[in-house]
């Protein structure tokens, strides 16, 4: 028998690669996290999760930071391109676990709590180590990185992503839908503290369908699809800066319909509602 290492070998370090590793450790074994990054992503990506997951959160330990960094989103509406409202979906309150049905939040921020917390464990976080091959020897994996290093493991598990090394090695098949639209994404910081009434709202102008979505903290997403005659000239690099620009592509309605109104603390007032779970 092959004395392991570690109890269990994770790759990637994002929400999912985190969370398990948090729960793991919680219960005594010993984790190695496997980064291909050398420092955390910027960039917002995930926005949202449902009652379930803010459980599995607050199991993990961090449920009270939670809380505070995320933020309920009630109503989910659909208007068409005059800004007239078709649909308004979701239900105000709690989940069947204690969390809201649907909560909106930032990706960077929930990866620095789940880091802190998963640190505070024990849990041996290597960042940029990239999984580059590994082998079955009787009861061990053998996980081999990119700088010649071999962490040996009981289990591995691989929750590196869409891009996914571990899926590849493999020969994991992976159903490709050929969505092939171009998509302009802004996320935006705003300069003053608004409320959004709804939260989240879908445009369903056929002639430029919009998303924009709460990405908690004073943090706004904007997702539009952008025609290939628009989408060619932002990949130069002086179109794709220009603010102005951006923005005449992706929010006009807002013009004839707002959204927001001046606040000094949205996340504060959208909470005084909602009653959240002990941590």
């Amino acid at each position: 028998m092959t004395a392991a290492a570690t109890d269990v070998v994770v790759v990637g370090s994002g929400p999912v690669g985190l969370t398990l590793s948090i729960l793991l450790a919680q219960r005594g074994h010993a984790v190695t996290i496997l980064e291909r990054q050398p420092e955390p992503y910027p960039l917002p990506r995930a926005v949202h999760f449902d009652h379930e997951v803010g459980r599995i959160f607050q199991a993990a330990g961090i449920g009270a930071e939670l809380a505070e960094t995320s933020e309920p989103a009630d109503i989910y509406e659909w208007r068409n391109g005059e800004g007239t409202t078709l649909l308004r979906l979701g239900r105000v309150g709690l989940g069947a676990s204690g969390w809201p049905l649907s909560s909106m939040f930032h990706q960077p921020t929930l990866e620095v709590v789940l880091e802190r917390r998963a640190a505070d464990l024990g849990v041996d976080i290597r960042r940029g180590s990239a999984v580059v091959d590994f082998s079955q020897h009787h009861d061990v994996v053998a996980v081999a990185t990119d700088d010649g290093r071999v962490v040996d493991g009981r289990y591995l598990v691989g929750c590196d992503g869409a891009n996914s090394t571990v899926r590849t090695l493999l020969g994991v098949p992976m159903t490709e839908l050929g969505f092939f639209y171009d998509w302009l994404i802004v996320d935006v910081v705003l300069h003053d503290d608004r409320v959004f009434e709804p939260l989240n709202v879908q445009i369903c102008d056929p002639a430029r369908p919009t998303t924009v979505s709460s990405g908690a903290a004073s943090i706004t997403a904007a997702v539009t699809l952008v025609a290939e005659r628009t989408a060619r000239p932002l990949n130069s690099p002086m179109r794709a800066i220009s603010v102005a620009g951006i923005f005449s592509f992706s929010l006009p309605w807002l013009k004839s319909r707002p959204l927001c109104t001046p606040s000094t603390n949205p996340i504060a007032m959208k909470k005084s509602a909602s009653t959240f779970p002990n941590p």
